[in-house]
């Protein structure tokens, strides 16, 4: 089975990647080990998606926290959510990846 692990930068935060594209349409750097494999300094096991849903994920040294105040999640949550031709893009990249690893 896969572990996904995300880079973080000094600060803890998820480091993301696409920074050109609107917040909520980046992505997070991130790799799939085997659960056996060790975690490569730099990087941390990722959150649990299925309970903890963050924009901006940030490691404290304990556990995933929110990176972004309330104020910024409620100015992301009122943009629209219409998908644009990088997000086609960036989908299709992510199920090839996906395939390529026999997921």
């Amino acid at each position: 089975m896969l572990k996904q692990i995300y880079k973080i930068d000094i600060n803890g935060y998820a480091v993301t990647l696409n920074n050109e594209l609107p917040f909520n349409q980046r992505s997070i750097s991130s790799l799939y080990l085997e659960d056996d494999e060790e975690i490569p300094e730099g990087y941390v096991q990722a959150p649990d998606t299925s309970t903890q849903q963050l924009w901006l994920p940030k490691w404290n040294g304990e556990n995933w926290v929110e990176g972004l105040s309330q104020a910024e999640i409620d100015a992301l949550n009122n943009v629209s959510q219409q998908p644009t031709d990088a997000d086609y893009l960036l989908d299709l990249d992510f199920r090839i990846s996906m395939i390529e690893l026999g997921i």
